[in-house]
């Protein structure tokens, strides 16, 4: 069986990975799975994403499923109201962080959680065999134009308690949250100053992933106006990265745990991937919680929230979870959530993150065929075992190494043609030893 998914639904350039033929296949396909009922489809602000969804819901309506378009929305609010409205799944036209050529198809089940893999292999299986669910012309699928944005504000706001204002510097990256993000966040600030919140495909001001080097204008406004803190999303708005008053980047694997530090009870627990920091385990430990953890991507940490009854969950990307609310991760209600413990401390966001413990995080990137990535994860696995002073071996998800005062971690990307090294430590040295002697040779 061809495999279609990665770790974040289908992704690819459009017009070679990803074509409007494709998206026509899974509408057909997941029409055939529900049978009978209503989808909801959303998409970001990509040149190509409406040539998708029209493509899509070609393919749902002529299996007999009804189509809600929502229009262009962040994936959270596509996910939310997915699970609010009753539908049977959702569809997201979008390729998140990636480069404006990509774009890509993500679907979410009736509970806001993304599709699991075995659902993604039923899609893939009927695609493969073309075994689609086709009905009489009586009996074709219809479209339905549906505003969800205001019943997404609304029941967003009740799952917050912020009590003051704020000076806040809102980046949008033209992305899908420009739609969203600068209604709700006004009601919250005191002063409220928007850069790139118009939505446009091309992402014409900076690239759609809210990464330090791409946030250089953001921090420059920051400091200018003399914000509390700056706020940055990607291209579908399911993730967040935040600048504090200093107009410094603030590193999210910090960001994860005071989220976690905001929302845990004694004996919550708190679901990260395998590429997640020590400071992580360190703050919820001692906030009386216990950390688990799972495969990289939102819906394995979905997924172990709702086996494991978690609290919270997230990941170093940025994408974090509150599955009270949603099992999408959602850079929205996460800066509302900054907000709220900052309103709750009285502290600045600086502060905030200076009571953290400390790691040195080295990360390195290979770039590679995509049929070339288990190979490549195979190798550096093998001379990483091999380094000396292993406590623990992780094999949830490439292969992570625990030491007595480090770990590291070799894993395939599941979006992109590359794998991942990432190797933490007390300090500098110790990080870059372990990523040297990894590397030697190579």
């Amino acid at each position: 069986m061809k495999r279609l998914f990665g770790t974040s639904g289908i992704r690819g350039v459009f017009g070679q990975e990803v074509t409007p033929e494709l998206a026509t296949s899974v509408g057909l396909a997941l029409g055939t799975q529900i049978k009978t009922g209503k989808v909801l489809i959303g998409r970001d602000p990509r040149t190509t994403s409406l040539a998708l969804e029209n493509a899509i819901v070609s393919g749902l309506e002529s299996t007999g499923v009804h189509a809600l378009r929502a229009g262009l929305i962040p994936t959270p609010v596509l996910a939310f109201s997915t699970r609010a409205l009753g539908c049977d799944a959702g569809v997201m036209i979008t390729a998140s962080h990636n480069p404006p050529e990509y774009n890509g198809i993500k679907l979410w089940s009736k509970s806001s959680m993304a599709f699991p893999r075995r659902a993604e292999e039923k899609i893939e299986s009927a695609i493969e065999t073309k075994k689609f669910r086709r009905v009489d012309w009586r009996k074709v699928g219809h479209s339905l134009k549906i505003n969800v944005i205001n019943g997404y504000i609304h029941e967003v706001k009740k799952f917050v308690r912020i009590n003051k204002k704020f000076n806040i510097v809102l980046d949008c990256g033209n992305g899908a949250n420009s739609v969203v993000s600068p209604l709700i966040l006004k009601e919250y600030s005191k002063k409220l100053k928007c850069l790139f919140c118009d939505p446009d495909g091309a992402f014409p001001n900076r690239k759609p992933e809210p990464v330090k080097e791409n946030l250089k204008e953001l921090i420059k406004e920051v400091k200018k106006q003399q914000a509390d803190l700056g706020v940055a999303h990607d291209g579908d708005g399911d993730r967040i990265a935040l600048i504090d008053e200093k107009g410094e980047f603030v590193d999210k694997d910090k960001l994860l745990a005071l989220l976690a530090k905001n929302e845990i009870k004694k004996g919550s627990k708190v679901i990260v991937p395998v590429d997640t920091s020590k400071l992580v385990e360190d703050v919820v430990k001692e906030n009386g919680g216990k950390v688990l953890m799972c495969r990289v991507g939102d819906v394995a940490v979905a997924e172990k929230l709702i086996s494991q009854k978690g609290r919270f969950g997230g990941e170093p990307s940025g994408c974090f979870i509150f599955p009270e609310f949603s099992f999408c991760p959602d850079g929205i209600l996460s800066s509302l959530k900054i907000l709220e413990l900052m309103s709750k401390t009285g502290k600045k966001l600086s502060e905030l993150v200076e009571e953290l413990p400390n790691y040195y995080t080295v990360r390195k990137v290979i770039k590679c065929k995509n049929s070339e990535k288990e190979k490549l994860v195979e190798k550096y696995s093998k001379k990483l075992k091999r380094i000396e002073g292993i406590r623990k071996i992780i094999q949830v998800d490439g292969t992570r190494v625990d030491f007595k005062d480090a770990w590291a971690l070799v894993r395939a990307s599941g979006t992109e043609p590359k794998i991942r090294i990432t190797v933490e430590a007390r300090n500098r040295t110790r990080a870059n030893g372990i990523l040297k002697e990894l590397l030697e040779h190579s």
